[in-house]
């Protein structure tokens, strides 16, 4: 029922609940990481726009996964190529998204980086 109500909405040109995490480092003035993932209620497309290692990695934890003590292992877990994108139809309502340039894996400890 969530997806056809979702879908009406998008065909009435509604996008609620859409959200777009950008997360782009520059050093030297050369970027070395450029991620764009947007989220909405039918899917979630990753596109890893530029990165130093060839590869951006993300790491998909629980919507519930909010504490900083969170243990709980990720949902989904994957690499994109620079230059490409991936899109999931499958994912949890909420999913929370970390995303990093390097290779190696990924606890919650991501979703509050120390300032």
């Amino acid at each position: 029922m969530y997806k056809l109500i979702a879908i009406i909405l998008l065909l009435a040109g509604c996008a609620p609940g859409e959200r777009t995490i950008v997360v782009r480092s520059v050093e030297d003035g050369r970027t070395t990481f450029d991620s764009r993932v947007t989220i909405d209620l039918l899917s979630a497309r990753f596109d890893c726009r530029a990165s130093a290692t060839g590869e951006c990695h993300y790491a998909l934890f629980a919507q519930d996964c909010t504490g900083t003590h969170c243990d709980a292992p990720p949902l989904r877990q994957f690499a994109v190529s620079a230059g490409d994108g991936q899109t999931f139809d499958d994912l949890p309502h909420g999913v929370q998204v970390c995303m990093q340039r390097e290779a190696g894996p990924m606890t919650a400890a991501c979703l509050h980086p120390r300032s």
